[in-house]
């Protein structure tokens, strides 16, 4: 009778043992460095209870030991102390790392930027000072400085600046939305078709205010194109690539086709053009440029909280509430108008779409407000430091587009190495 009552004894003593979880045994504090000896967790599960904890016997000297006083849990304190034992972990500095290469980056393109600006006032076959020709910008000055700088180099240098911010824009969407750092403008063939369409609206004799809604229905013809051909038979990110390769090569055959028909002087010109060049850029094309990219820039900004849940996936993006297709016509169609607009003023300038947003993206992190602001800086130091390269460093004038090919060019073929490794790696 004795024995009976002692044995259930042991077993209520032990069932408490192990819902009380005392120091060293399992229990809610499973992550504590430190362990007790109370608990075999090495042991045979088949010996005895899980983990090897053996079973009450009837044997009151088998039982586990407990003490008459009530039972307190010091598992808190000995998780801090185990938390503090814990080697610092870096964490925090990679994540502050980003953000410190952001702030240098952005300071330092918004230092760059007035600066390779007014430095670009200053050369040509007048040269002028850097005081005269600041001075001269704001209309100040000797009146033929004023006249140099206001009508012949100001627009080119804006509209440089105007061109880079759009196309680097333009790839940074694109690249988000596919997910795949070899989707651009130039690569897809966007901007290939909007400079078809502009030889078409040239060989019409348009006026020069239809040329930019001309560039915009070719690229939107490139996009609607690339569309049909992907999504709706629910090809991959990376066939979206391979397809766009394939319009862009053969938009670009469409318009050295019309190129060859036209006269000699008219096709000089047009295969000038289609490289990608600023030169000839007036105050009109410049300021509808400017007006265009300062609307669309909100818009974009607008778009990246919803690319960022976009990015996660399209059956958790429908999860979360986000209507897909709306946000994918929506950053296309944001992304298209852009191109079109930096097509209609400086043609189509290669590689600047591809490879600022990679740079951008290394500085400030994955997509968001920063690194939108950041590809469009970037773009424009880019595209006004290789128009000035195209100007000043070689015996003859050069489009700023073979400058922008001869630096990218190398890039794209690194992307393009690069990216079977990382499917690979996944």
């Amino acid at each position: 009778m004795c024995a009976g009552r002692a044995g259930i004894a042991a077993g209520r003593r032990y069932r408490r043992a192990d819902s009380i979880a005392p120091h060293g045994d399992r229990g809610r504090y499973r992550d504590r460095a430190d362990g007790g000896a109370g608990t075999d967790r090495t042991g045979d599960p088949g010996a005895g209870g899980p983990n090897g904890v053996t079973a009450p016997h009837d044997d009151p000297a088998a039982a586990p030991r407990t003490s008459d006083a009530p039972h307190t849990s010091d598992a808190p304190i000995s998780r801090i102390t185990a938390l503090r034992r814990r080697p610092v972990s870096t964490q925090g500095n990679a994540v502050r790392r980003p953000r410190v290469l952001r702030r240098y980056a952005a300071v330092a393109v918004c230092i760059a930027l007035p600066l390779v600006a007014i430095w670009a006032l200053t050369l040509g076959d007048i040269p002028i000072p850097v005081p005269d020709a600041a001075a001269a910008a704001l209309g100040r000055g000797a009146p033929g400085d004023v006249l140099v700088v206001q009508q012949w180099r100001a627009p080119r240098v804006l509209a440089a600046l105007v061109v880079g911010a759009a196309l680097a824009l333009s790839g940074a969407l694109l690249q988000a939305l596919l997910r795949n750092p070899l989707a651009a403008p130039d690569v897809l063939g966007v901007t290939d078709a909007a400079a078809l369409c502009l030889v078409l609206a040239t060989v019409a004799g348009l006026p020069a205010v239809a040329l930019p809604p001309a560039a915009f229905a070719g690229a939107l013809l490139a996009a609607g194109a690339l569309v049909l051909l992907t999504h709706r038979r629910g090809l991959a990110e990376e066939t979206t690539v391979l397809v766009g390769i394939g319009l862009h090569a053969v938009f670009a055959a469409a318009t050295l086709f019309l190129v060859v028909r036209f006269p000699v002087e008219v096709a000089q010109q047009t295969v000038r053009w289609t490289v990608g060049t600023l030169y000839a850029s007036a105050w009109p094309q410049a300021g509808i440029g400017l007006a265009v990219l300062a609307v669309l820039t909100p818009v974009a900004l607008l778009l990246t909280r919803r690319l960022a849940v976009l990015q996660l996936g399209v059956d958790l993006a429908t999860g979360l509430g986000l209507s897909v297709r709306r946000t994918r016509l929506a950053v296309t169609a944001v992304a298209v108008a852009l191109a079109a607009v930096a097509v209609a003023i400086g043609g189509p300038v290669s590689f600047v779409a591809l490879a600022v947003p990679q740079a951008a993206r290394r500085l400030a992190g994955p997509l968001g407000v920063h690194t939108l602001l950041l590809s469009a800086g970037l773009g424009a130091l880019v595209v006004l430091a290789a128009d000035i390269a195209a100007q000043h460093a070689f015996a003859v004038v050069l489009p700023v587009g073979a400058i922008t090919a001869t630096v990218g060019a190398p890039i794209f073929l690194w992307l393009l190495l690069r990216s079977p490794r990382r499917r690979g790696a996944k």
